[in-house]
């Protein structure tokens, strides 16, 4: 389970669902921290010319099954958990260069 204040979209098609931190954390940050779980995502400024969108990600699941879904989806809901536990601070854009 995500943590209270993570909202996220209800796909009606589609391999791709939005998600939401709460106001102040950064999806870069928490990128980082899942990339290390081995669970990856699109950080929401990658999907803007502007680099908005900073505490949002999009999350695909189209190219695996169900048993991964639900193992990565395990996997974030901790690195969210973990990000959570301490207040925002840097929004994470900082020093990341060319990633965006």
């Amino acid at each position: 389970d995500m943590p209270d204040g993570v909202t996220w979209t209800v796909p009606k098609g589609g391999y791709h669902l939005w998600v939401e931190l709460p106001a102040g954390y950064s999806s870069i940050v928490l990128f980082l921290m899942a990339v290390e779980r081995g669970v990856s995502f699109i950080p929401g400024p990658n999907l803007d010319l502007d680099n908005r969108f900073v505490n949002a990600f999009r999350l695909s699941y189209g190219s695996v099954g169900l048993e991964q879904v639900r193992e990565g989806i395990e996997l974030l809901a901790f690195a969210v958990k973990e990000l959570l536990r301490e207040p925002p601070s840097d929004p994470g854009l900082s020093g990341l260069g060319a990633f965006l």
